[in-house]
This record gives C-alpha cells, structure tokens and sequence, in this order.
C-alpha cells in the first residue's frame, strides 16, 4: 500500500464481477483486529519457518548511505518482500 501514498491511487479487485458471479466473500485484514493474540500468531509463524514450510522474499541494501534508496524503494514500491538496512 505504501506505493499509493506517492501515487494517491487505490486499486481495488481486477475482476469484482467474478467476485459477485461466485457469491464470493471479500473481507480486509488488519492484524489490530486480533492483537490480543499475536503470541500465539507469532508462535505458530516461528514454527513454520523452522519445519521450512514458510518461506520469505527479502530486499537488502548495505551501507548507511543506502538509507535513503532503502526508503525510496518503499515508498515507489520496487522493493521486494521485506526491507532491511544493513550498516
């Protein structure tokens, strides 16, 4: 979403039309809504990545000069997967 905030634009589905032929159910996700049971989420994440059955994408810039590429990437929406700065 971080894209959007440059852009100002939000895009929704590319086929809602199939979405309401389905009778399907499209509902947001915020982890707020569950908080009360992040160690819980967090227990099961950490075990899934242990067993290899979670796997993650990963942009890493090096160099404390890197910060502000490292920033911009989040914002154009070029990164991919997390973003990490290593000094």
């Amino acid at each position: 979403m971080i894209p959007s905030y440059v852009t100002g634009e939000h895009p929704g589905p590319a086929n809602y039309v199939k979405l309401l032929a389905m009778r399907a159910k499209m509902e947001g996700f915020n982890t707020l809504d569950n908080w009360g049971r992040y160690d819980e989420a967090n227990a099961e994440l950490q075990r899934l990545m242990e067993a290899g059955a979670l796997t993650y994408r990963s942009h890493v810039f090096d160099g404390l000069d890197q910060a502000v590429p490292a920033l911009n990437a989040l914002f154009e929406g070029t990164n991919i997967g997390k973003t990490f700065l290593r000094p």
